[in-house]
């Protein structure tokens, strides 16, 4: 089998010889629907050419969606010829919503680490000190001029909740 998205593909049970043929030729595939052999459909995708026609016999393939669009696909490979049930055509479907959500997923964490990475780049070539606070007031970020006035102004550092701010209470 092999799974691929977003231009990377794993293969599992793949001939070792024949695996680097296999990811090229799937992550250039993206199937628009689910389909397998015996399932109204008797071709099995192309990317298993580089296995050996005559070993694969029967496949099953779903799509990989993430924000609507598909990113990839999952597939079995099978050496018996064979029908595909309609709970394993169902359940490679939920397999593949599934790992669409964690590219969803994973493609946020990207983006929300670039994001803070500028707003730490930001933060550190503001010569105020500045600070963040979580709702508890606890300080989440505080620049290199904020480190070094925070000891003259309180006993709270980075990570700590911010009680007080010279002899002013925070909440004032």
């Amino acid at each position: 089998g092999v799974i691929w998205a977003a231009g990377t593909a794993r293969t599992f049970g793949v001939p070792e010889d024949q695996e680097e043929s296999v990811r090229n030729a799937a992550v250039e595939y993206y199937p628009d629907r689910v389909s397998c052999s015996g399932c109204g459909e008797s071709k099995v995708p192309d990317f298993y050419g580089a296995v050996g026609p005559a070993q694969i016999r029967a496949a099953i393939t779903a799509p990989i969606q993430a924000e609507g669009k598909v990113v990839g696909g999952i597939s079995l490979g099978v050496v018996d010829q064979r029908q595909w049930s309609p709970d394993e055509v169902e359940i490679i479907k939920v397999i593949g919503q599934q790992l669409g959500g964690a590219v969803e997923r994973l493609e946020l964490l990207e983006t929300t680490q670039a994001q803070a990475g500028q707003l730490q780049l930001i933060l550190d070539t503001v010569q105020e000190g500045m600070i963040t606070l979580n709702t508890e007031k606890r300080i989440l970020i505080a620049n290199p001029a904020a480190r070094q006035l925070l000891p003259l102004l309180t006993d709270s550092q980075p990570g700590e909740i911010l009680e007080r701010i010279g002899d002013w209470n925070i909440d004032d």
